[in-house]
């Protein structure tokens, strides 16, 4: 057990070094969120689809994320806990390629804030 004593005075050390304390969690949090969708359906488009993230010469793959429970993706992460200005591509055969530039993740005093983003694919016309 902890003595009463001994909070109060972390408690007062907290509040005098920073005027407040803020307790930060554990997780890993992905600087970008992906869901792929196809633009005529409106239906999650992830299965069989890759992409990339860019910010200057940093590049990470998409990860799959989540999943429909028969094993399609149904979202992408990438670039877990690092801030930038994105570059992000989305790759799927018999669509477009989607490309969105400038997406700015910034970070808060524990994580990154996630920027979460929707890639409509367009079906290519061949």
């Amino acid at each position: 057990m902890i003595p009463r004593s001994l909070l109060w005075i972390t408690a007062l050390s907290c509040l005098a070094a920073l005027g407040s304390c803020r307790y930060c969690s554990t997780s890993i949090e992905p600087a970008i969120e992906v869901q792929v969708r196809d633009v005529e359906s409106g239906l999650p488009a992830a299965e069989r689809a890759t992409g990339y993230v860019q910010d200057g010469s940093y590049v990470d793959s998409l990860q799959t994320y989540g999943s429909n429970g028969q094993g399609v993706p149904l979202s992408f992460r990438a670039a877990d806990e690092r801030p930038g200005i994105y570059t992000v591509v989305v790759i799927k055969e018999g669509y477009q390629t989607w490309k969105r530039e400038g997406v700015r993740v910034d970070r808060d005093e524990c994580h990154v804030q996630t920027r979460s983003l929707t890639a409509a694919l367009v079906p290519t016309t061949e």
